[in-house]
């Protein structure tokens, strides 16, 4: 099974704009490698199932979902402005906008969990995180009412709506860790 996250800028082309493309994901913050330690392996595979049992336990303790705006790296001539020479700088990151903690179940009648774009003081909450924290991409379903607002795009819906939750069906290995 392949899983990939994806961020592309906008950008023209000669028949017109290329929208930008920001995919939403779930990403370790706790800090324990053993929640993102490599790729997503075979699915009957015993290293799966140890993922999915640490995923599972630090649900509401280490993994935030969050949309990867932008992965970069840093240029080589800018680390020593930057940083010590004793620092291990990391070679991969990414600017991530988060949404809020998973509640402490999923919702009764869907049995998805329901999140909203993170805030703090007035402003959307982003950080800059290791790209190996990242664990695999979600897909989160909008939640907006009767009526779709019609100036919603695909590239700015997840800016626009402020809930939605997470698709727990959409593959066997979400399912397992959302159960």
């Amino acid at each position: 099974m392949l899983d990939s996250v994806h961020a592309r800028p906008q950008a023209s082309s000669g028949s017109g704009l290329w929208p930008r493309h920001s995919d939403t994901a779930l990403v370790n913050i706790s800090g324990n490698p053993d929640v993102a330690s490599g790729g997503i392996e075979g699915m009957f595979s015993h290293h799966y199932l140890l993922r999915i049992e640490s995923l599972t336990s630090h649900l509401n303790l280490g993994v935030h979902v969050g949309q990867v705006q932008v992965i970069f790296s840093l240029p080589s001539k800018s680390l020593p402005l930057l940083f010590l020479p004793t620092v291990e700088v990391p070679n991969h990151l990414a600017y991530i906008k988060w949404f809020t903690p998973f509640p402490s179940a999923p919702n009764q009648h869907y049995r998805l969990y329901k999140l909203s774009q993170a805030f703090c003081g007035g402003e959307k909450l982003v950080s800059i995180m290791l790209l190996a924290n990242i664990v695999c991409s979600v897909h989160l379903i909008l939640n907006f009412g009767a009526i779709v607002p019609q100036e919603w795009t695909s590239d700015t819906v997840l800016d626009n709506c402020d809930t939605f939750w997470l698709n727990s069906y959409i593959d066997r290995y979400t399912f397992c860790i959302f159960k």
